[in-house]
């Protein structure tokens, strides 16, 4: 055996332990569920000048109410605002509240988020796991990837960090809506709040 070719050998052997590693870490350690590096969702226009951020609870009617309104508002006024929904689930009122967020993280996975926001607000009577399933399904989701997030809660981390933020801003309600950063008395103010900064 050559020298060239030697070397040759090596190199192939050390890309390929490389290339090993580079798919052991786009798995996690049980190399069963892709780590999607998901963006948060966002309706809008990413660079708009209003930022508007609500706390909501895929369990609540007046966050299923202001889920309508808010959808309407940033249709009116297009390119002006972006808006993101984080969660807040109040699993003391609505006790499978956080599952539901859970299985809308897992959703946004797969560029679902708003669809299953829709399903689950549709829905708000039953958070079981068989009905959660059935929203991912009908999505048209991968459903051994949706399993997997939702079964051994690969989201629980996101959920968990927007309750954090939630209890730093002391809230206690939901829904609770940010507007470029400034905290409303009521989600209903939402479009006179959006009229005053476009005067």
């Amino acid at each position: 055996m050559t020298k060239q070719l030697k070397l040759f050998i090596s190199a192939a052997i050390f890309l390929g332990i490389g290339a090993a590693i580079w798919i052991a870490l786009i798995y996690n350690q049980d190399n069963s569920y892709p780590i999607i590096v998901s963006s948060r969702p966002i309706l809008g226009f990413t660079d708009a000048e209003i930022s508007i951020i609500e706390y909501s609870d895929f369990g609540c009617p007046a966050s299923k109410l202001a889920a309508t309104e808010i959808k309407k508002i940033v249709r009116k006024y297009e390119n002006k605002v972006k808006f993101e929904f984080r969660n807040f689930p109040l699993i003391n009122i609505h006790p499978k509240s956080f599952q539901a967020a859970l299985a809308a993280e897992c959703a946004n996975d797969q560029g679902k988020f708003w669809g299953y926001h829709d399903l689950l607000f549709l829905n708000q009577s039953n958070f079981s796991r068989s009905n959660l399933l059935v929203h991912a399904e009908n999505l048209g989701l991968d459903m051994e990837i949706y399993k997997i997030c939702f079964d051994e809660k690969i989201k629980a981390d996101v959920v968990s960090g927007h309750l954090k933020e939630a209890r730093e801003f002391k809230l206690n309600s939901t829904p609770t809506i940010f507007v470029n950063g400034k905290k409303l008395k009521n989600w209903s103010l939402l479009e006179q709040e959006i009229e005053d900064i476009l005067k």
